[in-house]
């Protein structure tokens, strides 16, 4: 049975959503339709092999599971992950393509990965962040050796402030008052 891809193949790219901290589950959701050549729907369940790749054409394979799908008049969603979750680093910033095998039959194109999934790399931010440096702007506001730089500045509150070398700088007392703490 030859199969066409219909209306392109969509890549839905739907990350689940969980309540805040929670772990960002890394299901991408995924439809399309099966159609024959002949262009009636492809009916019954169908062998899916999914593919994420490094180039459009050619190029070398990121991951790949494959998927027993009940297609309704061709039609299909399922979560890409659901068999063989795809490594935490897959959608690192560098471009990729998904490919569709029905059977034995390569589809083609392959699809160019949209923005959404790249967002489930975010998970490595929540909470805290793994950096050498951390820069706003262009300017370094903390150095490698985690210290502020620069012209970076805290304010901790009226008039006091602590700098780069995390100095704390207390506003002078007037004649006749005195420094207190009042917890604030």
């Amino acid at each position: 049975m030859t199969f066409r891809p219909a209306f392109g193949f969509a890549l839905a790219s739907v990350l689940s959503a969980l309540p805040c901290r929670a772990q960002v589950p890394r299901l991408l959701g995924y439809q399309g339709r099966l159609l024959r050549a002949d262009g009636t729907a492809a009916t019954g369940t169908a062998s899916v092999t999914f593919g994420v790749w490094d180039a459009q054409t050619g190029g070398t394979s990121l991951w790949t599971e494959t998927q027993t799908l009940g297609l309704s008049d061709g039609y299909y969603s399922t979560f890409l992950g659901l068999v063989a979750p795809p490594p935490a680093t897959l959608f690192d910033g560098n471009a990729c393509w998904v490919e569709v095998v029905v059977g034995s039959e390569t589809l083609s194109p392959r699809m160019q990965v949209g923005a959404v999934p790249y967002a489930a790399t975010a998970q490595s931010v929540v909470g805290s962040a793994s950096v050498s440096t951390l820069r706003v702007g262009g300017q370094t506001v903390v150095g490698a050796d985690g210290r502020l730089a620069g012209p970076a500045r805290y304010t901790a509150g009226a008039g006091i402030e602590i700098d780069a070398s995390q100095t704390v700088s207390l506003p002078a007392c007037a004649d006749g008052q005195t420094l207190a703490h009042d917890a604030t």
